[in-house]
């Protein structure tokens, strides 16, 4: 070895020895007192870490570091703040050994696992290639943990699974063969005021039942029993009589009524809460053409109209009407429309609905239950009578009327099926027709010729079985359906190598970010020219956001980014909260979705789902918000006072909603998703020995003085310090996101003080101070939006080796105003995003 070489690596070593001193002093007089052998705070040990960095998960414990550093997190708040000086020399060597990492470990991070289909995903390109909407409620959830469910490394496969998509893959197929045959359009009306003749038949029961009742009170001979007047027993003569002073004065109240006598009152509570109509269709008997029989529409998609209006003294808040389908004997909501016209002018509202074996009953409903409605109107309830006659009615229905089935719009497979399947086939013709059918399936992979061979013998098994030209050629088309091709995005490439995507992958790639469906005709014509690149994919990328399919990629990454599956977990109590239903939980879903597709869709600020000057409401939440002037269904941008309180995602009822339990808001789930969405800056989880406060049991104390008691245990104190004050910022905000000024306290009236400061930070005394604080800290948002929108694009959490493309990425974003919009097409022209390994 010669003398220049060794002084050059005597010259590395004191450098080397330098930046370890650097550190090694500046964890000694910050760090080392609470992360050293014995104290390990938050499981983490200091003091014989090495500067050397050889491994991807070496590299992430000390970003973490650095960035804990970095943003002021630690040293905590209690302790000395280092010199700047100290600090600026500690940030700058780790910073530099981090980008040398960066360069050097990059091949080793970022793998891209064979991803299955998740189960949106599947459902989606099922119809697509068969044009049928399939249930998959029954398939696993595909989320694991933090990561998204279109990350590889959670989506599993199981034996049963494999079972279930075969299932579903069979019914599917047999739905567009039977959707697909010739149908006779039906156009029925049904003039709903005949369903009066029914409740007349209750109300004249009830009544007959309650005079037998008072026959029996009345009687001189004492010997008679209660079945001598027409009465079960004595406990039926009780029930009875309930019944008759709950139920009989809402029949007269609805008799009364003058719109009884032209059509439908829908009311809150029973006995008339909703209408039901079956979906039927008369037909003379073959045999004897005078007699009709009544049978099930036919299975499709079908046009239903309603004729509606609102009765003249409606409460604006039960104004809306609910379309529900009895589905398997439960009802579910398939939509809800906002009633603006009176009855001298009814309006008609028009929808699709799709009808198959066991959903052939619509059911009209006020958006509220009757749960909801006896908490709503207990204030008119008749403590004598303990009726709820005064609750009155607010929709009536004039008539109802479906046409359909609508034409089936075959997809160009299922096309091909039913023209070569008429008759049965040749092996020859059999093995052409699956070859072209598995190559669709596949995403344009040819299937192996052994896998065919089978399928052409399962095929004429199916033959020999008896089954007709079509139902044998089920199964083998189920098993294309349920294959790994199918289900799997091939985008492997060979090990620990990366290589760029091929342009119908890379066409794949970008339909399920966007779309989370496979690449449409358009797509896959310019991959296959080569011409998916530069402004051409830009373009791409334009078009698919503006098409209806981009209302999959909000639904899908929105609802995993912020984590609103939490508003799916509570039963709202219907007496603390009268108006939040399940509708209305729903439409506040959908707020959050809108808002976001309508700042992409105008290249707007991401700084706008922190405080904005607009709302994006329909009719519904305008209501719930107390806000004049907004009618319909569809949202709409509706203008605010830059100084409102509302705009932002914190202001929406969606994530009030989720920040409770039901009964009352939660600011330490407030507070934490705060951290975790909006700044960037997770808590970390709960240490597994949190003291239970039983010393409280029976004191009556605020939420704010149970929290502060909270931040005594040691265990607690840190997180807390940080959670607690933001929670208690947007305790302005009940559990359904209405504004309040004072809270219920052990039915005491208490004036709500939001008043905190953030850790480490600037206080406030107001939520609008809050608001802005959060707002200033855009940087912070924008990098948590930037790693989730990358790790659900590319399929895989984000590595450390990413680090260098996040901060380009947050560059860029920031010169761009973040814009998300922009940030869209920066990862789609990423090389990350083109590459595979």
């Amino acid at each position: 070895m010669s003398k220049r070489v060794i002084a050059i690596i005597l010259i590395f070593l004191n450098l080397l020895g330098a930046q370890e001193k650097v550190y090694r002093n500046f964890f000694e007089a910050h760090c080392n007192d609470c992360h050293n052998e014995k104290k390990q705070k938050g499981k983490v040990r200091l003091d014989n870490l090495s500067l050397e960095i050889n491994t991807v998960q070496q590299a992430d414990h000390w970003q973490q570091i650095l960035d804990a550093v970095q943003s002021g997190e630690m040293p905590p708040e209690e302790e000395p703040v280092p010199p700047a000086k100290e600090k600026l020399e500690f940030l700058a060597l780790l910073s530099a050994k981090l980008v040398e990492a960066r360069s050097t470990l990059s091949d080793s991070g970022g793998q891209v696992i064979m991803r299955r289909l998740n189960r949106n995903e599947y459902a989606n390109t099922l119809e697509a290639i068969l044009g049928v909407t399939v249930d998959v409620g029954d398939l696993p959830d595909d989320r694991s943990g933090e990561s998204f469910d279109t990350d590889g490394g959670g989506l599993f496969m199981s034996p049963d699974q494999l079972d279930q998509y075969l299932t579903i893959a069979r019914d599917a197929i047999e739905k567009a063969f039977i959707r697909s045959q010739p149908q006779s359009l039906v156009k029925h009306r049904v003039e709903v005021e005949n369903k009066n003749k029914f409740i007349k038949k209750q109300r004249g029961k009830l009544l007959n039942e309650y005079k037998s009742v008072e026959a029996y009170r009345a009687r001189k001979d004492k010997s008679l029993k209660p079945s001598d007047f027409g009465i079960k027993d004595l406990r039926a003569t009780e029930i009875i009589s309930n019944d008759y002073k709950r139920f009989f004065p809402a029949f007269e109240t609805y008799f009364n009524h003058p719109l009884s006598e032209e059509g439908y009152l829908l009311s809150l509570f029973r006995p008339i809460p909703q209408l039901a109509v079956d979906l039927r269709v008369s037909k003379a008997l073959k045999k004897n053409p005078k007699k009709m029989h009544h049978s099930w529409v036919a299975e499709g998609v079908y046009k239903i109209r309603i004729r509606v209006a609102k009765t003249a003294d409606a409460d604006p808040e039960r104004t809306f009407l609910n379309l529900n389908i009895m589905d398997k004997g439960a009802i579910k909501r398939l939509n809800s429309f906002h009633i603006t016209a009176d009855a001298r002018e009814p309006q008609i509202i028009e929808t699709l609905v799709e009808v198959n074996d066991g959903s052939r009953r619509i059911v009209l409903s006020e958006k509220s239950n009757e749960g909801t409605a006896r908490a709503k109107f207990s204030k008119s309830r008749d403590k004598k009578t303990k009726t709820h006659a005064g609750a009155g009615h607010a929709l009536w229905i004039d008539w109802l009327e479906w046409e359909g089935p609508l034409e089936f719009k075959r997809t160009d497979q299922v096309q091909e099926l039913l023209t070569s399947t008429k008759v049965f086939m040749n092996q020859e013709k059999v093995r052409s027709l699956l070859e072209g059918f598995s190559r669709e399936a596949f995403r344009g992979d040819a299937p192996a010729t052994e896998f065919i061979d089978k399928l052409v013998v399962i095929y004429e098994n199916e033959k020999r079985a008896g089954k007709k030209a079509r139902a044998a050629l089920i199964e083998p088309l189920a098993i294309i359906l349920s294959s790994p091709s199918f289900l799997y995005l091939a985008e492997a490439g060979v090990e620990n190598e990366k290589k760029s995507l091929n342009q119908v992958e890379l066409a794949n790639r970008l339909a399920y970010f966007l779309w989370s469906s496979p690449a449409d005709k358009e797509l896959i014509k310019l991959a296959q020219k080569g011409e998916l690149k530069g402004d051409v994919l830009k373009a791409q990328v334009d078009r698919m956001l503006a098409n209806h399919r981009i209302k999959n990629f909000y639904q899908s990454f929105v609802y995993q980014w912020l984590d609103m599956e939490r508003l799916y977990l509570f039963q709202f109590d219907p007496h603390k909260y009268p108006n939040y239903d399940e509708t209305l939980r729903d439409t506040a879903a959908e707020e959050v979705y809108e808002t976001v597709k309508y700042i992409v869709d105008n290249n707007l600020s991401t700084k706008n789902l922190l405080k904005s000057d607009f709302l994006i409401l329909n009719a519904m939440l305008a209501t719930h918000y107390g806000i004049e002037g907004v009618e319909g269904d569809e949202f709409r941008k509706v203008d605010v006072a830059d100084n409102f309180f509302r705009g932002g995602l914190m202001s929406m009822t969606a994530i009030a909603a989720m920040g409770s339990d039901g009964q009352h808001t939660s600011p330490v789930e407030r507070g934490t998703w705060v951290l975790r969405k909006l700044l960037n800056n997770p808590p970390p989880p709960a240490p597994a020995n949190v003291p239970q406060l039983s010393r409280l049991e029976g004191q009556k104390l605020t939420v704010r003085e149970v929290l502060k008691v909270h931040q005594e245990e040691p265990q607690c104190s840190h997180c807390h310090k940080k959670i607690d004050p933001i929670g208690l910022g947007l305790e302005n905000f009940d559990a359904t996101g209405r504004w309040r000024d004072q809270d219920n306290f052990n039915k005491i009236k208490i004036a709500i003080n939001p008043a905190g400061s953030l850790y480490k930070g600037p206080s406030f005394e107001s939520y609008a101070e809050l608001r802005d604080i959060i707002y200033d800290r855009a940087d912070d948002f924008n990098y948590g939006l930037i790693r989730n929108l990358l790790s659900y694009s590319l399929g895989r959490p984000v590595a450390f080796s990413d680090r260098a493309l996040m901060d380009d990425l947050h560059l860029e974003m920031k010169k761009d105003q973040f814009s998300m919009r922009n940030l869209i097409h920066a990862i789609v022209q990423s090389k990350e995003f083109k590459t595979k390994r």
